[in-house]
């Protein structure tokens, strides 16, 4: 029999919702993975809505509402049921202290899936950092029963910086169905984006993340006055890059603005198409003759494996979860992350350039990339692959 599991994640798109990244669309690929294996997990969500600037944590008010909130959902189900769960399998650290007064009355196994962590991580690229929140994440860690980690370099900072036990964590690599991101769109289709998105006759660079510092956005429009100095036909389309009142994303839109001012190349050859669907994305990768993945640290790397899927070659920077996804000229251009004397992330942006270069101009390198990006994300990043060692964590943690 399989394991019983109550999943849960502060994010779960409620039905015809676009899910662009994020929880969301990691829950909905890992729920099916699991159903295909015969694995029911219940997913149990109580809506977490950050008010607008919130960039790290929601207030105490709306913590404590939401952890109400979630143990009653889950103490009733049980009773309902008149089940118990052999696991509770967090998503996020939000909804952790649900799960442990859960736990207290139901005596099932904690795991935890760490898909992000505040501290350190948030200091290393110059965003506002929290000791209390990196102090709850603690605590979080070491009060679970087992963790997964979305990538061997997350494993690894929760291990030397937050003193978890490498015994205590699973490396399980984030998958989805990538068949979606494989299959190319109709010609019509692409056509119809195109010059919808104005990009007719042009060769274009993608990008898709949020408008932060962790993303590396201001670092992707430096190198892009480099390219556009060298190859004036290409064109950035971003998607995503969502602007919140008060927010670390209001400070890069200044900064964006400020370099759009100074350098009109960027305003004409900068498209924003905002939030897309997974559909909507597969097919700009399509189109896209390489993407970007700049960040300056990315714990598991989606944003690098979703594009290689559809067959784009990919620029990233060489630390986090891209590191460890793509092979330097193999599958993919691994540009080097540098440390400043106070310890912060920094890229240089001409090497950033001069990679993106190296795609337009050398085709032999493109359709290397391409094809071998795509065999990588088809075998190892897979919906089936992480829902399989997913369910052996709970097999295990079931049967301890």
């Amino acid at each position: 029999m399989p394991p019983r599991v109550y999943l849960l994640t502060p994010q779960s798109p409620e039905p015809g919702e676009v899910s662009f990244g994020g929880l969301a669309t990691h829950t909905q690929e890992l729920v099916a993975g699991l159903e295909a294996l015969g694995c029911q997990p219940t997913v149990i969500t109580s809506r977490l809505t950050k008010p607008p600037g919130a960039d790290t944590s929601p207030t105490p008010q709306q913590l404590q509402r939401f952890t109400e909130e979630l143990t009653s959902h889950l103490l009733a189900l049980s009773e309902r049921t008149g089940e118990k769960p052999d696991v509770l399998h967090c998503h996020d650290f939000w909804t952790v202290p649900a799960a442990l007064q859960v736990q207290r009355r139901l005596g099932a196994k904690l795991l935890i899936s760490v898909h992000r962590l505040h501290l350190p991580l948030r200091r290393g690229w110059g965003s506002v950092a929290s000791d209390a929140v990196g102090a709850e994440e603690k605590q979080s860690c070491h009060a679970a029963t087992a963790l997964i980690a979305v990538s061997a370099s997350l494993r690894d900072v929760l291990h030397e910086s937050l003193g978890v036990p490498l015994e205590k964590m699973t490396v399980v690599h984030n998958g989805f169905d990538t068949g979606l991101f494989q299959k190319p769109p109709a010609p019509e289709t692409l056509a119809a984006l195109r010059e919808q998105w104005g990009l007719q006759g042009r060769r274009v660079i993608a990008f898709a993340g949020s408008p932060t510092h962790q993303k590396g956005v201001v670092p992707l429009l430096r190198s892009a006055l480099r390219v556009l100095k060298a190859q004036p036909d290409v064109t950035y389309a971003l998607a995503g890059m969502d602007v919140q009142d008060g927010s670390e994303s209001q400070q890069i839109a200044a900064e964006v603005a400020a370099l759009e001012a100074e350098h009109p190349v960027l305003k004409s050859n900068v498209k924003r198409l905002g939030n897309l669907s997974r559909e909507q994305l597969a097919a700009l990768y399509h189109l896209s003759e390489l993407t970007v993945v700049p960040s300056l640290y990315e714990p598991s790397g989606d944003a690098v494996v979703e594009p290689m899927a559809a067959g784009c070659p990919v620029v990233a920077v060489a630390s986090g979860g891209p590191a460890e996804i793509l092979q330097d000229e193999a599958s993919g251009l691994l540009v080097p992350v540098q440390r400043d004397g106070d310890g912060r992330l920094r890229l240089d942006d001409s090497e950033l350039a001069w990679a993106q270069l190296r795609v337009l101009w050398e085709p032999g390198l493109a359709s290397t990339l391409r094809e071998a990006g795509r065999r990588v994300a088809e075998a190892r990043f897979n919906r089936a692959t992480m829902a399989r060692a997913t369910l052996a964590v709970y097999e295990r943690l079931s049967q301890a």
